[in-house]
């Protein structure tokens, strides 16, 4: 296995496999032979450890994971660079464990048979392939996205149809949206990307998008009255001081405070 040793960390009796070298971590949308070579690379490998736990005693194997919600993919829009901080996870197999390990593998071997047949499939569609080891839809939808952050490739790199946003030159992008926290939340995730996909977010995201609807300006300008207005609700407000701590600069932390003066 020395072609493979880059993947691969041996420490005592614990095998530990890489999806690639995160030394030089990069997200790219890269061609179906890139992703297909590293997948084959990913199951030989994890097939010669399979057979080697049957000669040696407690031998552990284990899949090292890029942790999608404690790491930090951001770049540095002022002077565009790169303040990544990866931050990593792992999935285990020993004699007590392995249910988590087998749905990678398994979904990791669905992934091979695709990609070496050209077959464009959703995450539904994987689902149903084995409900009864999958268990369920977010089980499957967390391990592709886990596997697609861990290769540093996006979904559609993988053979899965995923909604990714084109981005026109020259083209206006409006975003109709209520003139509430969910509104605003809504808005922020087009705006920026979703956190759990922060990695994604530059297939994901619409940083020029147009707010469209009332706004805070037109309350006061037509002199919109409280009383005509859907008061807050606690949850209302929870929501608004869990946004605030989602913003991304100081402008979209006076759109949303405005809403507490209602």
């Amino acid at each position: 296995m020395e072609e493979y040793s880059n993947l691969v960390e041996k420490y005592k009796n614990i095998s530990t496999i890489s999806f690639r070298d995160y030394s030089s971590y990069d997200f790219l949308l890269r061609d179906s032979s890139w992703t297909l070579n590293i997948i084959d690379q990913l199951l030989e490998i994890i097939k010669f450890e399979l057979i080697s736990m049957q000669t040696i005693p407690n031998k552990k194997i284990r899949l090292k994971l890029i942790s999608r919600g404690k790491s930090n993919f951001s770049i540095n829009p002022i002077n565009n660079s790169n303040s990544m901080q990866l931050k990593f996870k792992y999935v285990n197999l020993n004699r007590k464990k392995s249910k988590s390990f087998e749905i990678f593998v398994s979904i990791l071997q669905l992934l091979q048979s695709f990609l070496k047949n050209n077959i464009i499939v959703t995450k539904r569609d994987i689902y149903y392939r084995n409900v009864t080891l999958y268990k369920s839809q977010i089980t499957v939808n967390n391990i592709i996205n886990d596997i697609s952050c861990s290769l540093g490739v996006p979904h559609s790199s993988l053979n899965i149809n995923f909604l990714e946003i084109p981005l026109y030159k020259n083209i206006k992008i409006y975003g109709l949206m209520d003139f509430d926290p969910y509104g605003q939340e809504i808005f922020l995730i087009y705006q920026n990307g979703s956190k759990s996909l922060e990695y994604y977010k530059d297939h994901l995201s619409i940083p020029e998008i147009i707010p469209l609807g009332i706004n805070y300006n037109d309350i006061q300008n037509y002199k919109i009255l409280n009383s005509q207005m859907i008061p807050l609700t606690n949850n209302d407000r929870k929501k608004c001081f869990t946004l605030i701590n989602k913003c991304f600069n100081n402008h979209q932390v006076k759109s949303i405070t405005k809403f507490n003066k209602n």
